[in-house]
């Protein structure tokens, strides 16, 4: 998928994370608001973004070593500490097959760590 139209998607639903599965539905990425950045690292002198439409969600998805996922077991507090350290806006929830069953993100964790 494009960058473009993953952005057009993330407009259209008012969400800022997308989780990016591969063929298997296995969690390969996370694509936020933030990776949009990225895309400025390619513009010319004029200003203009190079190569714009080919630009792809593999392209600026976070992916690797800088991916945590963690399994619906885990404690909230830790999703935090993760969070922060991390310096990541969201978690994606994986099954044991390392497919996503969902994704916490910092307003879920603040909304649940204030909740009395």
């Amino acid at each position: 998928m494009t960058a473009l139209a993953a952005l057009a998607l993330m407009r259209q639903d008012d969400i800022r994370h997308l989780i990016v599965v591969g063929e298997h539905d296995e969690i390969c990425g996370v694509l936020s608001n933030r990776d949009y950045r990225r895309v400025l690292e390619r513009t010319d002198s004029h200003g203009a973004i190079r190569n714009v439409h080919e630009i792809t969600v593999g392209d600026l998805m976070s992916s690797g070593t800088r991916l945590t996922a963690v399994d619906p077991d885990t404690p909230v507090r830790e999703v935090a500490q993760l969070m922060v350290l991390r310096k990541a806006g969201c978690v994606p929830i994986v099954d044991e097959g390392r497919r996503p069953i969902g994704i916490l993100t910092q307003k879920d964790v603040l909304r649940e760590l204030i909740r009395p």
